[in-house]
């Protein structure tokens, strides 16, 4: 802040007479003229009191302006970590607006503050083991090589010692991943269906909120154009939450429901995709909506209540753009 001066300069009582004399007021220019000495001292005695409080008044106000620029400069901002990255506008990404319409309260504020204030891996999740799978899918002939030789490449990463540990870490959840998908390709019902790979889609807008929503892969036409049925497919190799972990059997079933759940709301959400990227509603069929589960072993399709789904979907964005602006970082997300 500026540094604030007041300088006053005093009037000595004779110029304050003269002043008085040359005054239009006759009644002032009399009554100034007569004044003994005792009165003119005791006026400069007025007017040095005067001189003093306007100067205290300056003092204060400098004081004041000096604590106000130190309370700026202790107030900056402490940066965030460089890992951190803000999204100053709402975005999330389908299955974190799935967990967010179906958790709790207090769990809704985690992720909420996950999808703003995001830590993006040095290596896409799965990124590998989800190339693999595309690949195999997008093959009419459905061969195994694409499986097997992604299978061999990625164990050798996961068991070199060049490779920083996290590296090795991914390859090896890749390996499990695209294994949890062989042992239940039969199960999922893949050979027959005609599917291609899809390409990078933009989010959609739903409630002035960015919503990240790709298909791993569509089945039946390939673009929209024409009259062909159409449908879109995704895998969900993530761990969170594993019902293979728990102990009792209550618990297993909770989280075995609430993998579905998320299932159910990110086959709407591939829907939504689809009538984004300019197919129409009676070229979509609703049996070729769905996610593949690659922990529970499971194909979720569509399901049947997907229009009370739809409008939740929308009040939950509506929700989500209210509080964007609301959500705080942690102290872990500072830097130092």
């Amino acid at each position: 802040m500026p540094r604030i001066s007041i300088w006053i300069r005093a009037r000595p009582a004779e110029q304050d007479a003269t002043f008085a004399s040359t005054s239009n007021e006759p009644e002032l220019a009399s009554s100034r003229t007569t004044k003994s000495p005792q009165s003119l001292s005791s006026s400069s005695r007025a007017c040095s009191s005067k001189v003093f409080r306007l100067i205290s008044v300056s003092q204060s106000v400098l004081c004041s302006s000096r604590g106000a620029e130190k309370a700026v400069s202790m107030a900056k901002p402490i940066p965030l970590h460089p890992r951190i990255r803000e999204r100053q506008k709402p975005q999330i990404s389908a299955s974190a607006l799935a967990e967010f319409i179906i958790t709790p309260p207090d769990r809704q504020d985690e992720v909420l503050h996950d999808a703003r204030f995001m830590r993006p891996p040095a290596v896409a999740p799965y990124g590998d083991a989800l190339r693999a799978m595309r690949a195999y899918c997008n093959d009419p002939r459905r061969a195994p090589f694409h499986l097997d030789n992604a299978i061999g490449a990625l164990t050798n990463r996961s068991q070199s010692q060049e490779l920083k540990p996290s590296l090795r870490d991914e390859a090896a959840r890749c390996v499990e991943a695209i294994t949890l998908f062989q042992n239940s390709a039969n199960q999922f019902g893949l050979s027959k269906l005609p599917m291609f790979e899809c390409g990078r889609l933009a989010p959609l807008s739903i409630s002035r909120v960015a919503v990240s929503v790709q298909p791993d892969i569509l089945v039946g036409a390939s673009q929209p154009g024409n009259n062909d049925l159409v449908g879109a497919a995704g895998f969900r190799p993530q761990k969170r939450p594993n019902p293979n972990e728990c102990k009792l059997e209550a618990t297993r079933t909770a989280r075995l429901e609430f993998r579905r759940e998320v299932a159910r709301y990110m086959t709407v959400l591939l829907r939504m995709a689809l009538l984004e990227m300019g197919f129409r509603a009676d070229q979509i069929e609703p049996k070729w909506l769905f996610v593949l589960d690659l922990r529970t072993g499971e194909r979720i399709e569509l399901p049947s209540d997907r229009i009370s789904r739809e409008r939740r979907i929308k009040a939950a964005c509506g929700q989500i753009e209210r509080l964007w602006s609301s959500i705080e970082p942690k102290p872990g997300d500072f830097q130092g």
